[in-house]
């Protein structure tokens, strides 16, 4: 990696760790939870190897993008996705244009330095 190459965050950051067999669940529309309360709803989800992220509508209608490795765990139940983060963090959290689809480098490399100290706990 030279110089100039962004850092584009550990892999396992972007890494679904919540359970086997996640990729075969489709999440969307699924109710996402952070440690203190709802944040949103799932807009869109990607199961790529070491590049896997939700898509978020959070409150007042930003959207935010969240790295795999900040799920915590799923309810299928209640279709509910628990997230290792706080409301506020994930407010603060940069925003997604939500006319992107696909994740290019800029963009792994902001969230990946926002969600840092998160995924080191």
């Amino acid at each position: 990696m030279g110089l100039d190459a962004p850092d584009l965050g550990a892999p396992e950051l972007w890494t679904f760790s919540a359970q086997p067999g996640l990729g075969s669940i489709d999440l969307l529309g699924w109710s996402v939870e952070a440690t203190d309360g709802p944040i949103g709803q799932v807009e869109r989800a990607t199961y790529e190897w070491r590049r896997s992220y939700l898509v978020v509508r959070a409150p007042r209608g930003r959207w935010v993008l969240l790295p795999a490795g900040l799920v915590e765990r799923l309810d299928r139940d209640s279709e509910t996705v628990f997230l290792a983060s706080t409301r506020d963090a994930i407010e603060r959290a940069p925003d997604h244009d939500e006319r992107q689809h696909g994740l290019d480098d800029a963009e792994r490399a902001a969230v990946s330095h926002y969600y840092s100290h998160i995924a080191s706990r």
